[in-house]
Order: C-alpha cells, then sequence, then structure tokens
C-alpha cells in the first residue's frame, strides 16, 4: 500500500511544483500603474501574446503603444519613442519610464 501512494504522491507533488513555478514566471510589471511624483498619471501594461499594450493616461490625454520583452525591459515600439525603454527594478518593485518612477496602483 505504501509503494502504491508514493507511485500517486510524487507525480502530484511534480505536477504542483511546475504549476507555482511557472506562475512565478508572469512578468511583474503586468496592471496598473501610478506615477509616484504625479499621481494623476497612470499606465496600464497588458499582455497580447508576445507583445504588451501600454495604455497611459495623463495631462494630455490617453495614449496606446505596444512594446516587447527583452530580459527585465520592455521596449517601447515606434519611431517617436524607439529609444523608450520600461524597468522593472525588483528592488523597489517600482518601474521607471521616460525619467518618471510608477508604483503600482491600488
Amino acid at each position: 500500500m505504501k509503494t502504491w501512494s508514493w507511485r500517486l504522491l510524487l507525480p502530484a507533488l511534480l505536477l504542483m511544483f511546475c504549476a507555482c513555478r511557472s506562475s512565478s514566471n508572469r512578468p511583474q510589471f503586468l496592471g496598473k500603474w501610478q506615477d509616484i511624483a504625479n499621481p494623476t498619471i497612470t499606465l496600464e501594461i497588458a499582455g497580447r501574446g508576445d507583445k504588451y499594450l501600454l495604455n497611459t493616461h495623463d495631462t494630455t490625454g490617453e495614449h496606446q503603444y505596444i512594446a516587447s520583452l527583452d530580459d527585465h525591459t520592455v521596449t517601447v515600439a515606434g519611431d517617436d519613442l524607439s529609444s523608450r525603454q520600461i524597468s522593472f527594478r525588483d528592488n523597489s518593485v517600482t518601474l521607471e519610464w521616460g525619467g518618471a518612477a510608477f508604483k503600482r496602483a491600488h
């Protein structure tokens, strides 16, 4: 009976470990963010396949951008914004984009 229990328990534990591990690989930057210096400026990042959709709201209105992920840096596509990158800082749990720092919105 003990052999039968271990034959079921071991694969179940392995499956649970793999499921938990893959969920932690989900990008930490997805979600709603708020500018620390100016809380009226917001940023929402959503995954769309291998690309990311960024929605910003600031004093000039709402804007949408398409971005891609490379390591821990999101690069915004487009001619006028080609050098703009969003970096996630693990140690402070903030995003940095265009000289502004964002914290997760509640």
